[in-house]
């Protein structure tokens, strides 16, 4: 089956669930993930980037906060199409990697459990371990900061997608969105730079409806603005389903992480291996 040139850009993002097994994910990211995937995609992703995960900033819990890390792919080809081609070699993914990424329960005893047994407790009780959503390759609305450049200092950088209640019309909530929440942090002081785009929710289904990045000069700045700010600025749309910003669950209908400008690991340019402290 042919390729279907098609860039995109993927946006992973991760949380430890159980912080008995983080550096136990952390292992199993570095030694063993990273190779694999270079050795599956290499031939048609074009950047393949770790960023961690700034601290959860107070209150950051509400807006669905993810606290281990972004990962960044750039895709030449159609993602959807590609996850779905015969692979020589599958994921390793262990027992201990699952309950730190709250798929399975810490304190499940999996010593007795067979290969066919994890297998159907993974598919009947499933906690994606991640969530992932594809994007264009370029922002499509610039709304605030054009022609800041590295010069212009450290930037905080707050990364989120959005989900709109199924309830409600997705155009009007969209329309909410676009024409009320976002000019309001236009407007705010604390706010270096907004940008947004839709997803492209067709390769892989995604529940999520946008992806918006609004940049800060500190973890402060963005408090004054995504707490203080909005509860001055915005007021409680129809569809809203809490009383307060962003007006929708943690997790189920929003979910972000807090990053700084550079990756940890540019895995295609910088992966030399397994590498550990002497």
């Amino acid at each position: 089956m042919s390729a279907t040139f098609h860039p995109m850009r993927s946006l992973i993002y991760v949380s430890c669930e159980n912080e008995d097994y983080r550096h136990k994910v952390l292992h199993w990211l570095y030694k063993t993930h990273i190779p694999e995937s270079i050795a599956q995609f290499e031939p048609y992703v074009t950047k393949y980037s770790f960023y961690n995960a700034l601290p959860v900033p107070k209150d950051g819990e509400r807006f669905g906060t993810c606290n281990l890390q972004l990962t960044e792919h750039y895709f030449l080809i159609h993602a959807g199409e590609a996850a779905k081609q015969i692979k020589a070699l599958g994921e390793t993914m262990t027992p201990d990697i699952l309950k730190g990424l709250g798929v399975i329960p810490g304190e499940l005893d999996v010593s007795t459990l067979t290969a066919d047994d994890m297998r159907a407790f993974f598919t009947q009780n499933l906690k994606s371990p991640f969530t992932q959503a594809f994007v264009p390759v370029w922002w499509e609305s610039d709304l605030k900061g054009a022609g800041r450049t590295i010069e212009h200092g450290a930037n905080y950088r707050w990364q989120f997608l959005i989900k709109y209640p199924d309830c409600t019309d997705v155009e009007e909530a969209d329309t909410w969105f676009t024409g009320k929440a976002l000019p309001a942090f236009v407007s705010m002081p604390e706010t270096t730079r907004v940008l947004t785009s839709k997803l492209l929710r067709d390769v892989n289904n995604s529940p999520y409806h946008r992806v918006v990045e609004i940049w800060f000069d500190s973890p402060s700045d963005w408090r004054r603005a995504a707490i203080e700010q909005t509860a001055k600025l915005l007021t409680r749309p129809s569809w809203a389903q809490t009383d307060v910003f962003p007006y929708v669950h943690p997790n189920e209908g929003i979910l972000g992480i807090f990053l700084s400008d550079f990756p940890t690991t540019d895995n295609l340019s910088q992966y030399r291996g397994y590498l550990t402290m002497r």
